[in-house]
């Protein structure tokens, strides 16, 4: 074997090796990594001990998208991963699903007394997290869901997210009774059908109510006591998305039409067909090109031959 032939072979050897060691080096180095989400829960200098929150793993990236996946996927919700106030929303429909249908969590704890509650070990994935109505005293807060996007392929070994989910409180005086649910469509249409919306008293069922053009797609209950009411549309209509928002005590069930509007046919009287226009005949001749390039070609090997010879 010549000595060319052994270096070459020796690099060859040396290139398989790396290649395996980096193969098996990666799964390893990542498995080895933790990543944790802290939430901390402080109103001013009230730290919320005994909140409850919940862990729902809703998601994954998808290139520059998010993709729902498993209990999330049939949920016609749509994630503006752009737009914070998309995101906010998608946050709380996603929690309006999972509270009413009743989808089991990932996780649950407290908050502590120094106002944190960790969720330790998460794979990468999207992530909800969803509070409790909590109240101190006559003091109710109202926890906002969140939606935080978990990455294990981060170079650092140990991650560490820290959320502070908003809060927002009332007073036992301030909260509304007088609860009304409004109908929004988010289209170009004129005409819509009727819709009927479930509405939900602590996760139990508490009537199912019509809206259309009639009663100007709205309702209004009084309620007795404060609890923690939802509504849900029965059945989303097609080729539309939802959105549930809520402020205290009005309800907002907003449908944006996703798929695509029929145009009226245009008659055939008024039909106008376009006619691409005619190319100008200029009068130029492709065939002298031909000769041109083949002509150029041979020159060239002429002179790489001249050039040898002189070399010679």
């Amino acid at each position: 074997m010549t000595k060319i032939k052994y270096i070459r072979l020796t690099a060859f050897i040396s290139a398989v090796v790396l290649v395996f060691m980096l193969l098996f080096s990666a799964p390893a180095s990542a498995a080895g990594k933790t990543v944790s989400l802290t939430l901390i829960c402080r109103k001013e200098n009230t730290i919320l001990t005994g909140m409850n929150w919940r862990l729902y793993n809703v998601g994954q990236r998808v290139g520059d998208h998010y993709v729902l996946n498993d209990s999330f996927k049939d949920y016609p919700v749509e994630i503006d991963m752009t737009s914070n106030d998309s995101m906010n929303n998608a946050a709380s429909t996603l929690e309006n699903y999972a509270i009413v249908d009743q989808i089991p969590c990932q996780s649950s704890g407290e908050i502590d007394e120094t106002g944190c509650l960790v969720f330790p070990n998460l794979p990468s994935g999207l992530y909800m997290v969803s509070g409790t109505v909590f109240n101190i005293d006559e003091v109710f807060y109202y926890p906002a869901a969140s939606l935080i996007e978990i990455d294990t392929n981060n170079k650092k070994d140990n991650i560490e997210h820290v959320v502070y989910p908003k809060v927002k409180y009332a007073l036992l005086s301030e909260i509304n009774l007088n609860n009304t649910v409004k109908k929004i469509w988010n289209d170009s249409k004129s005409e819509h059908e009727a819709v009927n919306i479930s509405i939900f008293k602590n996760t139990e069922l508490y009537k199912t109510v019509t809206l259309d053009n009639d009663n100007d797609w709205t309702f209004n209950w009084k309620a007795t006591e404060v609890a923690d009411w939802r509504v849900k549309e029965t059945v989303v209509p097609k080729d539309y998305t939802v959105s549930y928002q809520s402020e205290n005590g009005k309800f907002a069930v907003e449908n944006t039409f996703i798929g695509t509007e029929q145009t009226p046919p245009t008659s055939i009287a008024t039909t106008v067909y376009y006619k691409p226009p005619k190319l100008p005949q200029t009068g130029q001749l492709w065939w002298p090109v031909v000769i041109l390039a083949g002509g150029g070609i041979i020159m060239l090997i002429i002179g790489i031959k001249l050039r040898f010879k002189k070399v010679e």
